[in-house]
């Protein structure tokens, strides 16, 4: 059993390393998400390009300098995992929504400022 479990568990490292990266697009088919270009910095930066994304990458220190990214309505989050009775209210559920998220905002302010 422990051999068949061990087996399990190299089987599932191995393959979840087996995947590789496709190499990235040209910058010029990102100008989607950025048709500007990107911000200048003082370091410099190497631009990659993604289907979903362009990021101008400071290698370096291993951070993004800059990221643009196009969010079209089929790839929101509401869209695709928001549970439907969340997304299906009533515009008077609506409007008790946001009172009371303005009545606890309005309570918070009063108290930081009385110091309690």
């Amino acid at each position: 059993m422990k051999k068949l479990l061990a087996a399990v568990i190299l089987l599932t490292a191995g393959l979840a390393n087996a995947w590789d990266q496709r190499a990235p697009l040209p910058v010029e088919q990102c100008r989607v998400h950025s048709p500007y270009g990107f911000a200048q910095t003082a370091r410099a930066v190497q631009p990659i390009c993604r289907e979903a994304y362009l990021v101008a990458y400071d290698a370096p220190v291993k951070i993004p300098a800059y990221v643009a990214y196009t969010l079209l309505p089929q790839n929101a989050w509401v869209a695709s995992h928001a549970p439907t009775h969340l997304l299906q209210i009533s515009q008077s559920q609506t409007d008790q929504l946001h009172r009371t998220m303005l009545a606890r905002a309005t309570t918070r302010d009063m108290q930081h400022q009385m110091g309690i």
